[in-house]
């Protein structure tokens, strides 16, 4: 069993929830339903490509986490 993680405060769900690191054989990709998704072999999408996958695949709390401060989303992915 993989150890917990408990929110942070003031998180509104510190005293009911916690997280936890699936093993990589257990581990889950999100299937969006909805519009399409940027494409990156478009280059006037990469940016907005990028930017969805940091998002989706880059352990993150808070959005600064997924970049550097100057840096582009091109770089940071």
């Amino acid at each position: 069993m993989r150890p917990k993680v408990e929110l942070k405060p003031p998180h509104i769900e510190t005293d009911t929830h916690f997280l936890r690191v699936c093993s990589p054989l257990a581990r889950k990709v999100p299937v969006p339903i909805g519009p399409a998704l940027p494409r990156r072999d478009m280059s006037d999408l990469l940016h907005k490509h990028a930017r969805l996958m940091l998002i989706l695949f880059k352990p993150w709390r808070h959005a600064n986490d997924l970049r550097e401060e100057g840096e582009t989303w091109e770089d940071a992915s």
